[in-house]
């Protein structure tokens, strides 16, 4: 599915992991080193803590004072211009990709899938989780339409709100959040839908898509498995990406040739 005007905004890869219940939670060290592997890559951004808060009651229930004990939660690296960002946690490692005004590009899924297999086995070599729970693949679309007289979003989008025009009359704002039948009882689909605010000096109206697709009950650290696993929600994603568009809507895209609708 090759489009000229993409309209992904973000797209990141995350596997969640099962650690053994005697395992030590990981601690700012650790972090460190597992983004020192991605120098070349990202520089550190930021750590993020957690504080556990216990008080001393006395014998009169009234307290007495109390101890703070802080430990590391998650850590993210980010490329120079913060196109790319890798970010890891005590149960989890994500690979993150951003176009922005200075990084327009999307290179696309297999650049993204790369990246993502990558932290997972440093992350694997480092902590040695038992497993992999969850693969998710998110995606953040920003949908540009031309904002004419007499605009009617169903002319491009099929995936909308609907309502009595009596009553109800024209809607300005609105969000949808919607869980997706699955062919596979593992997969989970999950979008949502709203408005962005409008674009008045390219007299464009802009809606924001978020899709969710996470497959559960992996049980395993097999890169065959997870491969396969994020080949398959990655298709049915763009299956019911496409889907959610009208002929007129999936042009504004600019798709190749063999794409157009």
């Amino acid at each position: 599915m090759k489009l000229l005007k993409p309209p992904i905004l973000e797209a990141y890869i995350r596997f969640d992991f099962t650690f053994p219940e005697t395992a030590k939670p990981l601690d700012f060290p650790q972090a460190r080193e597992f983004l020192e592997l991605f120098k070349d890559k990202v520089k550190p951004k930021d750590f993020r803590v957690t504080d556990d808060v216990k008080i001393d009651w006395n014998k009169a229930g009234k307290p007495e004072g109390a101890r703070i004990q802080r430990a590391f939660d998650t850590a993210r690296g980010a490329s120079a211009d913060e196109s790319r960002w890798i970010q890891m946690g005590q149960r989890f490692v994500a690979t993150n990709i951003l176009r922005q005004s200075n990084h327009p590009d999307y290179p696309g899924f297999d650049v993204l899938k790369q990246s993502a297999l990558e932290c997972f086995d440093a992350y694997v070599t480092l902590f040695s989780p038992i497993d992999v729970s969850i693969v998710t693949l998110h995606y953040v679309d920003v949908i540009e339409i031309p904002k004419i007289t007499g605009l009617k979003l169903s002319e491009y989008m099929k995936l909308l709100p609907q309502v009595p025009d009596q009553g109800f009359g024209s809607i300005s704002q609105f969000m949808i959040a919607l869980t997706l039948p699955s062919n596979d009882k593992a997969d989970v689909y999950n979008v949502i839908i709203g408005r962005e605010p409008d674009d008045p000096a390219r007299k464009l109206m802009r809606l924001r898509i978020e899709w969710d697709a996470q497959s559960q009950n992996v049980k395993s650290l097999s890169k065959v498995e997870l491969i396969d696993r994020l080949d398959r929600i990655h298709a049915e994603t763009l299956r019911l990406f496409r889907s959610c568009f009208t002929d007129a809507g999936w042009n504004l895209f600019e798709p190749m040739a063999e794409e157009k609708g």
